[in-house]
C-alpha cells in the first residue's frame, strides 16, 4: 500500500494521504470501491517499522496545504483490476509536478525502483 505522510512535529503522529478499499454494503456497485476520504492524522504503530520511506523534502505548512488540495482533486478511479492505490499516488506525484511543489526529477527519484 502506497501513502503519502510527514511526521507531526512534537507527537507521535504523522498526517498521511491515500486511497483505501471500501465495501459499502449499502451504496451503489461496484463494491468494494476505492475511496479518498482526504488527509488523516493518525498515530505511530507497529506497521511504521516495516514501511519503506522515501524523502519527498521538507515543506511549509502552506506547501502541505497545497499538497493535500492536490490531493484532493485528484481523481480516484473505479476498481478494474489493475488500477490502484499506487497508480493514484504515481498521478498525485505528477499533479505536484505540475504544481510546482516537487520536481519532475525528484518524482522520478522517488518511483525508481519501485514496483508498480
Amino acid at each position: 500500500h502506497w501513502s503519502l505522510a510527514w511526521p507531526i512535529s512534537g507527537t507521535a503522529a504523522w498526517r498521511q494521504i491515500h486511497i483505501v478499499t471500501e465495501n459499502m454494503t449499502d451504496g451503489p456497485p461496484p463494491q468494494p470501491r476505492y475511496v479518498y476520504w482526504g488527509a488523516m492524522t493518525k498515530s505511530a504503530g507497529p506497521v511504521d517499522s516495516v514501511a519503506t520511506r522515501r524523502s519527498v523534502g521538507v515543506f511549509s505548512l502552506a506547501d502541505r496545504l497545497r499538497i493535500e488540495d492536490v490531493a484532493r482533486e485528484t481523481p480516484v478511479m473505479m476498481p478494474d483490476g489493475t488500477w490502484n492505490c499506487q497508480d493514484w499516488l504515481l498521478d498525485l506525484l505528477q499533479r505536484m509536478v505540475s504544481a510546482g511543489i516537487i520536481s519532475q526529477d525528484k518524482r522520478d527519484s522517488l518511483v525508481h525502483g519501485l514496483e508498480v
